[in-house]
C-alpha cells in the first residue's frame, strides 16, 4: 500500500512537472522517449504525454 501511495505521489509530481513545462513540441529525442517509455505504461501518464507532445 505504501509503495502504491509513493507511486501515485510520483505520478502527480510528474504531471505537475509536465504541465509546468508546457512543452507543445513533439518528442524528437530518442533518449528522452526511452526514458519516458516506462511511464507510458501508466495510462494516465500516457494520455497526459500524448496531449502535450502529439
Amino acid at each position: 500500500m505504501e509503495k502504491l501511495q509513493e507511486r501515485l505521489r510520483y505520478n502527480n509530481d510528474l504531471k505537475e512537472l509536465v504541465e509546468l513545462c508546457g512543452i507543445e513540441t513533439r518528442l524528437t529525442s530518442l533518449c528522452l522517449q526511452k526514458q519516458l517509455a516506462p511511464l507510458l505504461r501508466n495510462s494516465h501518464i500516457a494520455s497526459l504525454v500524448r496531449l502535450k507532445f502529439i
